[in-house]
């Protein structure tokens, strides 16, 4: 470089400073905090608005050598080219808070205590699909209608126990009348009967409900039609039961699968006449508010964590930040990501 233009030879194009100032306090040469007229600014030097030594000791740092000089090098480029080839960019400074924040990768997901995985309670094929992937429900709606044999045999069953019972009954309620005439024994073995009808209506009963039904009292004072219509429509709304019957398609083979809480559907793999087991989800709910940011974060900066901590995420290709605070630090080390769950 000709000696005209060298700043090193020439002192008049960018004098040197004569004596670094070293700042004890914040560690390091030239401090702008203690010295706001070295600070390149238009107008009146002025210091941060922020608290700049609670930002710098937020977190362990390497400390300045004081005895270093090389800020005081300067580097001089033979030309734009080659000071345009080098890659460095200038940019205006400018005045914001300092903040001192941890840039990790997470991912949404549902909170795993409002999913509901739905399935099945029998095998069987589906009757009928009543909603769609993407759905709004409410707790109680029925999403679709299994008919299934196991369903139609419990039903049955209970029938035909309650009416067991029923005529056991009216057989130890005509005994007890004529107790003068009837042999003791022979009122013993009626009323061992009753106990026993009475012993199938409760296991046909407790069978339904461990199916999911809710089966209701006073069902031995129907008769058979009654009865009849009433295990046909044995969880299903009322609406849905007429219109059912209008259309002939009643039967007792139907088990409803119902939604068990507010939410959306997500995942969705029914179509009406597959055939469908226990072991296979048919549908997913989850409640989408609130949603829950899984962070995988390094071991080293797991100290900087705590609870209640405010949390600041931007999904990928989205503009809007979301704000949230953080609930949960894993107590366990990923053995194969070395990463702590938050």
């Amino acid at each position: 470089v000709p000696e005209a233009i060298c700043v090193e030879c020439n002192a008049k194009l960018m004098p040197k400073v004569a004596k670094p100032r070293w700042c004890k306090e914040h560690g390091v040469s030239e401090c702008p905090t203690c010295h706001p007229e070295l600070a390149q600014v238009a107008g009146e030097p002025k210091l941060p608005r922020y608290d700049t030594v609670a930002a710098i000791n937020q977190f362990d740092r390497t400390e300045n050598n004081s005895r270093c000089k090389k800020f005081l090098r300067r580097i001089q480029f033979e030309s734009q080219a080659a000071f345009d080839k080098s890659g460095i960019d200038i940019d205006v400074a400018t005045e914001r808070p300092m903040i001192e924040a941890l840039r990790i990768n997470g991912e949404l997901g549902f909170d795993q205590s409002q999913v509901a995985h739905l399935s099945s309670r029998v095998p069987g094929s589906v009757f009928r699909v009543y909603r769609r992937l993407g759905d709004s429900v409410r707790a109680g709606d029925v999403l679709a209608l299994v008919d299934s044999l196991d369903v139609g045999k419990a039903k049955t069953t209970l029938s035909k126990s309650l009416i067991h019972w029923e005529h056991t009954l009216r057989t130890l309620a005509n005994a007890r009348k004529n107790v003068d005439v009837i042999p003791r024994q022979q009122l013993r073995e009626i009323e061992h009967d009753t106990e026993e009808a009475e012993l199938e209506v409760v296991t046909a009963q407790q069978a339904l409900i461990n199916l999911g039904f809710e089966v209701p009292g006073g069902l031995n004072k129907q008769d058979a039609q009654q009865l009849t219509r009433t295990l046909q429509c044995l969880g299903l709304p009322d609406d849905l039961c007429e219109k059912l019957s209008a259309k002939g398609s009643m039967t007792m083979n139907l088990i409803p699968l119902v939604a068990p809480q507010d939410g959306v559907i997500v995942e969705m793999d029914v179509v009406a006449g597959e055939v469908v087991r226990p072991e296979r989800s048919l549908l997913t709910l989850a409640n989408l508010n609130p949603m829950w940011l899984t962070l995988h974060v390094k071991q080293e900066d797991s100290e900087r964590l705590s609870l209640d901590q405010k949390v600041t995420f931007r999904p990928d290709g989205g503009q809007r930040d979301v704000s949230g605070q953080l609930s949960f630090v894993s107590p366990s080390v990923d053995e194969q990501t070395r990463t702590i769950k938050v």
